[in-house]
């Protein structure tokens, strides 16, 4: 069981959510290898009002639910390190692009002005 879903471990989570975990940790108490997960054969082959398999149901809410108090900072992290990747690869696509141009112009008989050609320059 992850520090995330015990109650009153870190202090600054909103009170709704400590709440929501003090009510979800009733029904888990349980060490998780003895309960079989949410939606198994295990799982299935209980009687519905069996404890294990209220308690599966409630690990598998309070994961659900916990990822979701999460979800702003995630996708804000996400976004962010999406546009610095792709940041990263447009510089080294431009770094290439212009070495290729000063490669490929480093020679001035390349690049005569229109203006000389057939004049007898160069």
């Amino acid at each position: 069981m992850t520090a995330d879903i015990w109650p009153d471990r870190i202090p600054e989570k909103p009170p709704n959510i400590v709440k929501r975990q003090r009510w979800a940790f009733r029904f888990i108490r349980k060490p998780e290898e003895d309960r079989p997960e949410y939606g198994s054969t295990g799982w299935l082959e209980l009687p519905d009002d069996h404890p294990d398999k209220v308690a599966a149901c409630v690990v598998a809410a309070e994961c659900w639910a916990t990822a979701g108090d999460h979800i702003e900072e995630d996708l804000r992290r996400e976004i962010e390190v999406g546009r610095a990747t792709l940041k990263r690869i447009d510089d080294q696509e431009y770094q290439t692009q212009a070495a290729a141009h000063r490669e490929r112009y480093k020679n001035p008989s390349m690049y005569r002005h229109p203006s000389s050609i057939g004049r007898g320059h160069g």
